[in-house]
């Protein structure tokens, strides 16, 4: 536990370096003649990757349990936010248009937890986390180059394969019992959808923040009950329908504070985006 708490320090550490250390990057880029938003897309792609897909790859290696992953994730995600909600952004990666930044930290630390969790196989719990950080950070850098705005592009697509293939071969090889061919079928799959907005062209942007918070909340959830699909259903009483005596509402402290967090949250979130 002291050692995961070491390791903690020393990643999120080195993810606020980068964030910070990007900034000259935008700097050089600006006077390279890219516009703002260029300049800002590409040291977003760049904080992904290194940001986000260096702690990613080490956590395997250096925690034994995946709860760390997701603090790091939340709070990733709750620093990011706070930039956005308090109007003092970091500007050479973040954008007035979206928070996607602050959803891709709570995209990467739940879906690593979650998978981690569920399947015990920490290699690949964090492939999906991979194809977004790298995958995607390449497919961006890719199409900022040729394009000069963010865009769809098959070429983006070409370069995500090119460099998740692999990824998904070796993670899969690292699984027990192997399945490298599983993960180069996953690669293909996520290198293929993509470049696709299915009709809805928000998603060029990515999701929005707050349904991607409702919805991966609602799949933990899932995968929790998952584990409780053959266990006997008991009617519920008529004293269940009691309210909570003080005891009760103790032992139930947590979760009534995380859950009047998370809705004080969105809703704070929803009120500035409508005015």
């Amino acid at each position: 536990m002291a050692n995961d708490f070491y390791w903690f320090l020393i990643l999120g550490l080195w993810s606020i370096i980068v964030v910070f250390g990007i900034k000259p990057f935008y700097d050089y880029l600006r006077k390279q003649g890219s516009e703002h938003m260029v300049a800002v897309y590409y040291n977003r792609k760049v904080a992904h990757m290194l940001a986000g897909g260096v702690p990613i790859i080490a956590a395997p290696i250096v925690f034994e349990d995946p709860v760390w992953v997701l603090i790091g994730g939340v709070l990733g995600c709750f620093g990011l936010t706070l930039t956005h909600l308090t109007d003092r952004r970091l500007w050479w990666m973040q954008t007035e248009q979206n928070m996607n930044d602050a959803s891709f930290a709570l995209m990467l630390g739940i879906s690593v937890y979650a998978i981690w969790e569920y399947s015990n196989e920490p290699w690949l719990a964090i492939l999906p986390s991979l194809y977004m950080a790298f995958g995607d950070g390449v497919t961006g850098i890719i199409r900022n180059k040729m394009f000069q705005k963010r865009t769809k592009s098959a070429w983006g697509n070409v370069g995500m394969a090119i460099l998740c293939l692999p990824l998904g071969y070796f993670f899969g090889q690292l699984a027990e019992p192997e399945i490298p061919l599983w993960g180069l079928m996953s690669a293909i799959v996520a290198s293929y959808v993509e470049r696709y907005e299915f009709g809805v062209p928000e998603l060029t942007e990515g999701i929005k923040f707050v349904p991607v918070l409702i919805g991966l909340f609602a799949m933990s959830e899932l995968l929790n009950q998952s584990k409780t699909l053959n266990a006997a259903v008991e009617r519920m009483s008529a004293k269940a329908l009691k309210l909570p005596t003080i005891a009760e509402l103790k032992e139930l402290k947590g979760t009534i504070l995380r859950s009047s967090g998370l809705g004080t949250f969105i809703g704070i979130y929803l009120l500035r985006e409508r005015l």
